[in-house]
């Protein structure tokens, strides 16, 4: 169950900043479109649960500069607009 995986990361962040330690590393990067995803599926509902520090570590990372920077929003592309290359 994702519940069960979620509270283990919740458990383990517990204590610091990131899943292992003080430092950003790859791991947390991995497990951010997951974890980001899942919440927005429905925010209430996860933001209800008892996980403080996976919640306080998500809203961290969303609301960084590395984040914004990387998920610049998009117009919707519709046919006879121009070509949009990324990166921009």
């Amino acid at each position: 169950m994702p519940q069960i995986f979620l509270k283990d990361l919740d458990n383990q962040i517990s204590g610091s900043t990131w899943i292992f330690g003080t430092e950003c590393t790859l791991a947390d990067m991995a497990l951010l479109p997951f974890i980001r995803q899942f919440a927005n599926i429905d925010r209430v509902w996860f933001d209800q649960q008892a996980w403080p520090n996976l919640q306080c570590w998500l809203a961290q990372f969303m609301a960084s500069d590395r984040f914004t920077n990387i998920m610049v929003k998009q117009n919707k592309w519709a046919a006879g607009d121009a070509a949009v290359l990324f990166p921009h």
